[in-house]
């Protein structure tokens, strides 16, 4: 699969995931009343993993092979470094910037999209 339309795909999945986690963390705020960063936290986890079935299915069916168990583990570890830079950008932007926790989310999830889709090409889902 050439690599633009792949990434397309994976920006149309990450969107989704994107979505998921925009859904959990709102869910957390307005009807269970938790702080938006934990909220967001579990929002992570919840967005995360609607991707990485997502990527596997669209984006990256050909690498399907191998321990499923291996490549989400794989996936999650790979991503607690994303994690930390998109953690400090919301934080910083909602709790010091004042920005809308929403649009914090959105604009720390576009600041690092090039660098989730190079390990998931290149790592996780390495043919």
């Amino acid at each position: 699969m050439r690599t633009s339309f792949q990434f397309i795909r994976f920006c149309t999945v990450g969107g989704v995931g994107l979505l998921v986690n925009l859904l959990v963390t709102y869910v957390g705020v307005a009807v269970f009343n938790i702080w938006y960063f934990w909220s967001y936290c579990i929002g992570v986890l919840a967005g995360w993993t609607a991707s990485f079935v997502l990527n596997g299915l669209f984006t990256f069916p050909e690498a399907q092979r191998g321990s499923y168990i291996r490549k989400y583990s794989l996936f999650i570890s790979s991503y607690i470094g994303i994690f930390a830079t998109n953690a400090a950008m919301v934080y910083i932007l909602t709790s010091k910037m004042s920005v809308h926790y929403f649009y914090s989310i959105i604009i720390s999830a576009f600041a690092t999209t090039l660098i989730s889709y190079t390990i998931n090409k290149h790592v996780i889902y390495k043919p």
